[in-house]
């Protein structure tokens, strides 16, 4: 319950009065919402052709685990972000990941770096 004597706290937002314009960690708006859920319908339209070359299936698989992973809604892995758990959220092999296409490996390791200081405080903040 609340105390009626102390003022009413305005909720919290982000200040984003140093923010840099290419930070991957900006709000995304409604907008962009929509392009990215565009773009996952066509990656899955892609995976749901049987006739596409084995690569693209995996590249495809890859990308869509890596998002999975970085929303935190792991499917089919423990949702650390390594290299080892984004190949078994791809349902590939690691030397997949590692060997055959390591440009998303570095994309991924990317993108769990930038991810991960701000990961690392809200759990110290607890």
């Amino acid at each position: 319950m609340s105390d009626p004597r102390r003022p009413r706290r305005r909720p919290r937002r982000p200040d984003q009065d140093d923010c840099r314009p290419t930070c991957r960690n900006l709000a995304y708006t409604d907008r962009d919402i929509a392009a990215l859920r565009q773009q996952a319908t066509e990656l899955e339209s892609i995976l749901g052709d049987f006739l596409a070359p084995s690569p693209r299936h995996q590249r495809i698989a890859i990308l869509h685990a890596a998002d999975r992973l970085l929303a935190s809604s792991p499917q089919g892995s423990t949702g650390n972000l390594s290299t080892v758990q984004l190949a078994v959220e791809a349902d590939v092999k690691y030397w997949v990941v590692a060997q055959k296409h390591p440009d998303l490996r570095d994309q991924h390791a990317a993108r769990h770096a930038s991810v991960t200081p701000f990961r690392t405080s809200h759990k110290a903040e607890e």
